[in-house]
């Protein structure tokens, strides 16, 4: 580097000697005080530059390879959760019966860097007035590992007193990713992965519309609106999701799926209606139960992911993504247990998908018999065999005069029952002499003349006595009484009794309306009220096959509830589900027995 010669400040003519050298004085140790990984001082000499003169210009440099660091005090605050379930040992005092529960904590934690780099610019407080060029080279020290005492707090993931709750994934027919929208007020984002465009494959749309509105009504009574998304100018309008299903469909008008990277788009012309997907996802923390459905093509998964397969698993990633305040890496899609309510409904077929949907869409609706997939005309079927205009199975149900009253789904399916155990009796009474003698016309004349004089038989509304008053006296929806063969041999036939039953039976009919928000807590309620009576053998509840399809877990505690009370009381309870022909009930079926059909053998 060429030198200069500085002015002298006194005078303008003479110069000043050149200077050969000029010494830095640098202080031998340097205590840097970090708070973050990162350090950045400024150094100043410790005192003023000082002029020798010099052939040339050195710039003493640190002697030593390392920089020893000194820290004076290290704390580190932080709230600690563990990356698995805390074990813990509970011990029961016996005299106070207190149970204390201990916990293990780590009493340290050791902290280990690996390597830590010091980057820093020295800047002396005064500009050299000679400069050459030199190199300053930084070094790299090492920090020891150090120990510290930490004081932690543990907060479980979860309680303790509870074994983690695992969702049913299934039902007889959808598959469900990132959870199902049983048992539950939220409201929900559905992907439906539509596989009507595959060979003697049906559309299982209706059938998911069907599923969900009785979910909403067993959850909150009523049923919810219907709606579709509709375009204007190429903009989506969204109805409101509260209270409603709403539906878009992605299968027909052009719409196209794509991937640039792991960021989904489903485009029509120049719409992408992906960011109104994220719009309303981000709007369903909260608010009345309803269903935003989206009907999107099957064959996406693998035509537009083609190394993957996981177009809708990115898909609900993508919809989920930023919708939380703190985001984990290791959570992703269906694993993210904080996301939106975002899940994906997946038909279930056999290998004959159309003959094992349409018996799973006939078991829904009552009947025990599958050759219709017209979801909508099975269900006609059902309200017409249930609403029929049948003078005798009205003459013989009575309403409901106590409590909050009768709902007309609950009197249809108590008439229809009391219609096929009825006729039952019939068949077998004409096998007797005393039909051929009293020459009987036919059904008509049989109720009329053995059923409605004759409350031994069958009866509805039956009160079984145990109450303080009438109002307080528990009531049967229906008992059967045996008074002679035709009518116990009729009523075991109809209760699918081989071995035989035990007389007098009584009937209650659950519509599980209202009450899945309470995991059917009202099953429970209703054998109770025949805890305090003994006008009765035996109690058999029958629930609709519907609730069976909210998957196998949800199904089996029906069962489970019935059992353990016939368990705690030592009375008899059984667990039924209804089966219709064209006409009436035929006969009732054990839950279990369906459950097992419908789910495929035992869990």
């Amino acid at each position: 580097m060429p030198t200069t010669t500085p002015e002298d400040p006194e005078s303008n003519e003479e110069e000043t000697p050149e200077l050969d050298e000029i010494e830095v004085a640098v202080v031998d140790e340097i205590v840097l005080e970090r708070t973050d990984e990162s350090v950045e001082s400024r150094v100043e000499p410790a005192s003023e530059l000082s002029r020798v003169s010099s052939a040339r210009l050195t710039v003493p440099t640190l002697r030593t390879d390392t920089v020893e660091l000194s820290r004076v005090e290290h704390t580190v605050e932080s709230q600690v959760r563990p990356e698995s379930v805390v074990t813990e040992t509970e011990t029961e005092d016996e005299i106070t019966g207190t149970v204390e529960t201990q916990i293990p904590v780590a009493e340290s934690v050791e902290v280990e860097r690996l390597s830590h780099e010091v980057s820093q610019t020295v800047v002396p407080a005064e500009q050299l007035e000679e400069r050459e060029e030199f190199e300053i080279t930084t070094v790299q020290p090492s920090v020891e590992k150090m120990e510290n005492s930490v004081s932690q707090q543990i907060e479980p993931l979860q309680d303790m007193s509870t074994e983690p709750v695992e969702p049913d994934e299934e039902d007889p027919v959808f598959a469900w990713g990132g959870g199902t929208p049983y048992g539950s007020r939220r409201p929900k984002l559905v992907i439906h992965k539509n596989r009507k465009n595959e060979e003697e494959v049906v559309d299982t749309l209706p059938f998911l519309q069907v599923l969900l509105r009785d979910t909403y009504t067993e959850m909150n009574g009523g049923e919810p609106d219907a709606d579709t998304v509709e375009f204007v100018g190429n903009e989506p309008r969204s109805p409101s999701v509260q209270d409603s299903i709403v539906t878009l469909d992605l299968t027909d008008g052009g719409w196209k799926a794509e991937l640039n990277g792991d960021e989904p788009s489903i485009r029509r012309n120049s719409t992408d209606i992906v960011p109104k997907l994220r719009e309303v996802a981000s709007t369903l923390y909260t608010g009345e139960t309803g269903y935003f459905v989206v009907d999107a093509p099957a064959e996406w998964e693998y035509d537009v992911d083609i190394f993957d397969n996981s177009f809708f698993e990115k898909l609900v990633a993508h919809l989920t993504r930023g919708s939380i305040e703190e985001e984990d890496d290791t959570d992703a899609g269906f694993e993210r247990a904080e996301s939106p309510p975002v899940v994906v409904a997946e038909p279930r077929f056999e290998d004959d998908a159309q003959e094992g949907f349409a018996t799973k869409v006939s078991r829904y609706f009552g009947f025990n018999r599958g050759s219709n997939v017209d979801v909508r005309r099975t269900e006609a079927e059902n309200e017409h065999v249930l609403r029929k205009n049948d003078w005798k199975r009205i003459a013989l149900t009575e309403r409901q005069s106590t409590g909050d009253g009768e709902s007309d789904e609950h009197y249809f399916w108590k008439a229809t029952m009391v219609e096929g155990v009825a006729r039952e009796m019939f068949k077998l009474y004409r096998e007797t002499e005393a039909y051929q003698t009293d020459e009987m016309e036919g059904f008509s004349n049989f109720v009329e003349e053995k059923l409605l004089g004759d409350t031994e038989v069958i009866d509805t509304e039956h009160g079984l006595g145990g109450g303080n008053d009438e109002k307080s006296e528990p009531v049967a929806d229906v008992r059967i009484g045996s008074p002679n063969d035709w009518a116990t041999q009729g009523a075991e036939l109809f209760l699918s009794q081989d071995d035989g039953a035990t007389f007098p039976v009584c009937l209650e009919f659950e519509t599980g309306r209202g009450e899945g928000a309470f995991n059917f807590r009202k099953v429970r309620e209703t054998l109770e009220k025949y805890e305090r009576v003994d006008e009765f053998e035996a109690v058999y509840v029958v629930v609709p096959p519907r609730l069976l399809f909210r998957g196998r877990r949800r199904a089996s505690m029906i069962s489970s509830l019935v059992e353990s009370w016939s368990e705690q009381t030592g009375k008899e309870a059984r667990a039924y589900v209804p089966v219709l022909n064209s006409s009436y009930c035929r006969t009732l079926e054990r839950v279990e027995q369906v459950v097992d059909e419908i789910y495929g053998g035992e869990e």
